[in-house]
């Protein structure tokens, strides 16, 4: 299963994700590896714990996920991880199946991605390649897939002019 919303969050969800990411992300490793990670992990699943660990803004945001997901997919899912990526033109994501969460089965358990990078162009590189289909990663994007289906990023054509950053969130069944 894969699905996208364009448009996903409003202006102020996305400079408010803009400015989290430049304010916190670790440059030196971004340097060093062309990648580089913010986590935080939900151990209870319960987005609500999420509030008191990231705020208020965070919480509306990851509600609007779980609303959206649960449109999609018509199924209550719990909150595993959030992460905030940030990637440069260098950085290859190799065809892979995304992990099990909480041990338990790649049945009903997804990745939804938001692409947080102004001006991107299919041009650029860095399509989101799950083997038939290829999404491309457009500003304010939101991108459902079920984490049993295996894929990979294509590599990036050229140099950048920004750094690419993405939200992601992982969700397992109840």
């Amino acid at each position: 299963m894969i699905r996208t919303i364009d448009n996903f969050l409003d202006d102020n969800e996305l400079s408010f994700l803009t400015i989290y990411a430049t304010e916190n992300i670790d440059l030196y490793t971004l340097t060093k590896l062309d990648n580089s990670f913010i986590n935080f992990n939900c151990q209870s699943g319960n987005v609500n714990d999420m509030k008191n660990v990231l705020g208020v803004q965070w919480f509306s945001i990851l509600n609007k996920i779980k609303t959206s997901l649960k449109n999609i997919i018509n199924s209550d899912l719990l909150l595993y991880s959030t992460k905030i990526s940030v990637t440069t033109y260098r950085y290859i994501m190799h065809t892979h199946l995304d992990d099990r969460v909480h041990n338990r089965s790649l049945d009903n358990s997804y990745t939804c991605i938001i692409y947080l990078t102004n001006n991107w162009v299919e041009s650029m590189g860095g399509l989101w390649n799950g083997g038939e289909e290829f999404i491309v990663p457009t500003y304010n994007k939101l991108l459902v897939y079920s984490r049993d289906i295996t894929h990979s990023v294509t590599p990036s054509l050229g140099h950048w002019p920004n750094h690419r950053t993405i939200l992601l969130t992982s969700w397992c069944n109840t």
